[in-house]
């Protein structure tokens, strides 16, 4: 997988809109087969996902569907979920799958050549932040342990 960031997407392409995180990871090349694990079983809730559009509609090189399938750490088959991608927005794909290691994204049930976006990716109950969402929120942890620690010291 790849990042793009919006300003590509939007100006080259023609799009009106872009990742609600200011920029998409996309299956490469159009690949189908895309993986993505991890040596720590995950739950995977879902993500955004869009077509790779031009002038917000569907090109010969947009994916119009997106299966993902979901394997345990034995590689057995847990299930699937998947959607219907808009050409003009990014939908959330609801998945809730437990005891993930390896989840394969499939474009137009097996189709090559087509691509996708996805973003905020959402696992365990939570999103993937950006580092600033990071930065802030570590900001104030420091912030409430000073608060504390001057309760104690007074």
């Amino acid at each position: 997988m790849y990042s793009q960031a919006n300003d590509t997407y939007m100006s080259s392409y023609g799009n009106t809109y872009g990742a609600p995180s200011g920029a998409a990871a996309f299956n490469a090349f159009g690949d189908d087969g895309t993986s993505v694990s991890s040596a720590s079983p995950f739950f995977f809730n879902g993500a955004d996902f869009t077509s790779w559009a031009g002038d917000d509609s569907y090109q010969s090189y947009s994916s119009t569907t997106i299966t993902i399938d979901a394997y345990d750490a034995l590689s057995n088959f847990l299930g699937s979920c998947g959607a219907t991608l808009s050409p003009s927005s990014y939908n959330f794909v609801n998945c809730n799958i437990a005891n993930v290691s390896t989840l394969v994204f499939h474009n137009d049930i097996g189709t090559a050549g087509h691509w996708w976006l996805m973003d905020d990716f959402t696992y365990n109950g939570t999103t993937t932040p950006e580092p600033g969402t990071l930065v802030m929120f570590g900001s104030g942890v420091l912030g409430l342990a000073g608060v504390i620690r001057r309760r104690f010291s007074a």
